[in-house]
């Protein structure tokens, strides 16, 4: 007689699976920053208290009593901020069905293969998720519309080619005319709204192909992108449902361009609780916006202003196509460097001679077109409370689902980047 493998028997399969623990290596392939940031498991409480000191006590003169005693002597102790940080969640599931799992009770190994196979789908889907916050603001949004298409059709081609790799087949999108108002539904008729499903991602023209998500009930059989508020806009943003809000409340990871913005913040910022523009360059990094220069010429340029304020970046980052653009310019020798952080892998990389010492750089598949980084990695933590993970709170690594034949598996993570001296990083534009 076969015996089904149950819920106790793959919480027990789970050491002889991952015996070392969920690899990380899954999540973090070929996602550079991601694999280079210090990861601090230590993010308790309600929120994190993150200090930055970003200048000196004011107190100093040539003239002694000018210090100690003058009506208008220089006053001030060292000054200080706190950053107050709370995480972020992201999760995934899969569902197999117990016919599924029935069919494969003779055959131990293709069951467990397959149940492996897919908890390292959902390793890499969150890993993925992780990656491409990193670079982002929190907002969610995963692309935007490039003011061509035609509105009313269901292809909708993006204003950047590569963040294509970002959707996939099956995805629920919401549309956003701006970032801060509210996300449009599809209307097929005046009662009924749906989702926009992707059903089609073409890398190669950078089109990303709609259907309707059906209700279960109502037969859908025609897709026009006409939204019931707003209408929607040829340049609208895009984001996975349940990926961006409405609120104030940002429900992704704040990653480098909320961290380090190009555009330096004004007065009544307000970014974890901090006004930063009191002195934007310690705050909120350096920036230089000038997409018109070649990246290699922002590198030098922005690594001169980092190293007279007192920073050492060690470490660009650009997106692979910046990448080839600089190795060609510069006929860069490019070399390996051999395992990234804790991820069995390394990355490709060539230097850059600046006045801040020789900068590799790297290519991140991650990183935006339109932006470079120059970064002091040993000032970046992302603190979390569990990176991507199988779910096993009640003790079962699967869950039986009510009214279906059919068991769940779920893997989440808690986390958020953080900063711990933005005045020692810097972004540059680039086209």
């Amino acid at each position: 007689m076969s015996t089904v493998l149950g819920d106790v028997q793959w919480n027990a399969l789970l050491k002889e699976l991952y015996p070392d623990g969920l690899p990380a290596e899954i999540m973090m392939r070929k996602h550079v920053f991601l694999s280079k940031v210090q990861k601090d498991g230590d993010a308790y409480g309600d929120h994190m208290a993150i200090p930055v000191v970003y200048d000196n006590p004011a107190g100093r003169s040539a003239t002694i009593a000018q210090v100690l005693g003058s009506t208008d002597s220089p006053i001030g102790p060292t000054k200080s901020i706190k950053f107050l940080v709370s995480l972020a969640s992201d999760y995934a599931a899969t569902w197999i069905n117990e016919l599924t799992i029935r069919k494969a009770a003779n055959d131990r190994g293709a069951f467990v293969n397959a149940r492996k196979f897919e908890v390292d789908g959902l390793l890499r889907q969150l890993g993925n998720s992780l990656a491409h916050a990193l670079y982002r603001t929190g907002d969610g949004t995963i692309g935007r519309g490039d003011g061509a298409w035609a509105v009313g059709g269901n292809v909708v081609t993006l204003s950047n080619r590569a963040d294509t790799k970002f959707f996939t087949t099956g995805m629920v999108c919401d549309f956003i005319a701006n970032v801060g108002g509210a996300p449009s539904g599809v209307a097929k008729n005046s009662s009924v709204t749906f989702k926009p499903m992707v059903t089609k991602v073409d890398e190669d023209a950078g089109t990303i192909t709609f259907g309707l998500l059906s209700d279960g009930t109502t037969a859908v059989t025609a897709l026009n992108l006409v939204f019931t508020s707003p209408v929607v806009a040829n340049t609208d943003f895009i984001a996975p449902v349940g990926d961006y809000t409405t609120s104030a409340t940002l429900l992704k990871v704040r990653g480098l361009a909320a961290w380090i913005p190009l555009t330096a913040p004004v007065g009544g910022d307000s970014f974890w609780g901090v006004d930063r523009s009191v002195y934007p360059t310690r705050l909120a990094g350096n920036r230089l916006n000038d997409p018109t220069a070649p990246a290699e010429d922002s590198i030098m340029a922005l690594a001169e202003v980092m190293h007279e304020r007192g920073a050492s970046p060690d470490m660009a980052i650009v997106s692979p196509r910046q990448f080839t653009k600089i190795s060609k310019r510069l006929g860069a020798k490019v070399e390996y460097d051999g395992a990234g952080g804790n991820a069995a892998h390394g990355f490709m990389t060539f230097s850059i001679a600046t006045s801040a010492g020789h900068i590799p750089v790297y290519a991140d598949p991650d990183c935006p077109e339109d932006r470079g980084y120059l970064l002091e990695m040993s000032t970046w933590r992302i603190k979390h409370l569990g990176l991507p993970e199988i779910v096993t709170t009640d003790g079962l690594s699967a869950l039986r689902r009510p009214g279906l034949d059919q068991i769940e598996i779920r893997c989440r993570y808690y986390a958020q980047l953080v900063c711990l001296a933005p005045g020692m990083n810097g972004v540059f534009a680039v086209s």
